[in-house]
């Protein structure tokens, strides 16, 4: 028999930063004690819960709101509210009100989770052992949405920028000046090098660990900062490049674009963590001012 092993790097992101692998515990005898436990409490509350039937040590019991509604498909944005627990006291280990991620994208506890549930589901997960937890813990959640990019777009943009009037190009860039310049400022050109300023976000907030703190925050934002670089050298995305060519020295803009002229399908992989630090399929926005023309 196997169990779920989930390795986790950071004590409070569980979800953010672990990974799923099949491990032989048939001689672990705190896990197997751990198993007797979780059954206990199973009786001693009246629960009725499934069994994994390839995975030991693993119950769940699932409420769907519907049996038509909605089941999460790869790279779509996943949002659920949580409280993961402890059996033995109930103590809570991590919990969020919100939470949004790409399913299925870093082979998380949590896609294992989200792979039982619809839009509008509620669940008990009880896990007899976590690698860095070594007793029983619960897990109690509801799907709250999901939305594939176009959705997400779509909605980011009522949202915050319900009355900017984004210009929307051939290669799905949407454009926007909230800085503009006179005509006959410098304009960028191919073959200059220009410096610019940036600070790149997804569209639903991210949440993280403050390494100095450990304390866990929310933001969208994944990178900021300042380049150079020359016009039409092919070394940027095509969207940034895309953006940048129509801006003039000083404009600031808000450049939107689809993961086709951003990171792709691919993503972008951290190369220290190997996770994604863009997570596969992401429509990005960037917001960029060109501080030098040369």
């Amino acid at each position: 028999m196997k169990k779920l092993s989930y390795l986790i790097a950071c004590s409070l992101l569980i979800w953010m930063t672990s990974c799923v692998s099949n491990v032989d515990t048939s001689s672990d005898a705190q896990f197997k004690a751990n198993v007797a436990t979780t059954q206990k409490y199973i009786q001693t509350k009246g629960l009725s819960m499934q069994t994994e039937t390839s995975t030991e040590g693993v119950y769940y019991s699932v409420n769907d709101a519907s049996s038509t509604a909605r089941a999460a498909v790869t790279a779509e944005i996943a949002t659920v509210s949580y409280t993961f627990s402890k059996l033995s006291d109930g103590s809570i280990v991590d919990s969020a009100v919100v939470m949004s991620l790409p399913y299925n994208v870093n082979n998380t506890l949590l896609d294992y989770v989200i792979s039982k549930l619809k839009v509008g589901s509620t669940a008990t997960f009880l896990f007899a052992q976590l690698s860095t937890i070594s007793e029983p813990v619960r897990l109690d959640i509801s799907l709250k949405s999901l939305q594939n990019a176009d959705e997400l777009t779509a909605s980011y943009i009522a949202k915050n920028y319900p009355t900017t009037a984004f210009t929307t190009t051939d290669s799905g860039l949407k454009f926007f000046k909230t800085v503009e310049k006179p005509k006959q400022d410098t304009a960028v050109v191919a073959g200059k090098t220009v410096t610019v300023t940036y600070t790149g976000s997804f569209l639903y907030p991210v949440r993280k660990l403050n390494a100095t703190t450990s304390a866990t925050y929310y933001t969208a934002v994944f990178d900021s900062g300042s380049f150079s670089y020359v016009v039409g050298s092919g070394t940027l995305i095509k969207g940034f490049e895309e953006g940048v060519l129509k801006m003039k020295l000083g404009e600031k803009a808000l450049l939107l674009m689809p993961s086709s002229i951003a990171y792709g399908t691919a993503g972008s992989k951290n190369s220290s963590t190997g996770y994604y630090s863009i997570p596969p399929s992401s429509p990005l926005l960037f917001e960029v001012t060109v501080t030098a023309i040369k």
